[in-house]
């Protein structure tokens, strides 16, 4: 039903909202409190297992599968 439409599946759907949330968040000024957080690192204990992936990480696996 979604190709009836044009629009593609939904993990592209999901790739191309965060790349051009990435694009935004790269002009913003060096002093926006969006770029500020990009980059925050949280102190405590970690939950056991494998480590969620970032949204940095994720934008990375985005530009490279392109």
């Amino acid at each position: 039903m979604r190709e009836c439409w044009g629009l593609g599946t939904t993990k592209n759907y999901i790739k191309r909202g965060r790349l051009r949330w990435f694009g935004h968040v790269e002009r913003c000024s060096d002093d926006s409190v969006v770029k500020k957080c990009r980059d925050i690192v949280v102190d405590g204990q970690q939950r056991k297992g494998r480590p969620r992936k970032t949204w940095y990480q994720a934008v990375e696996s985005d530009l490279r599968s392109l």
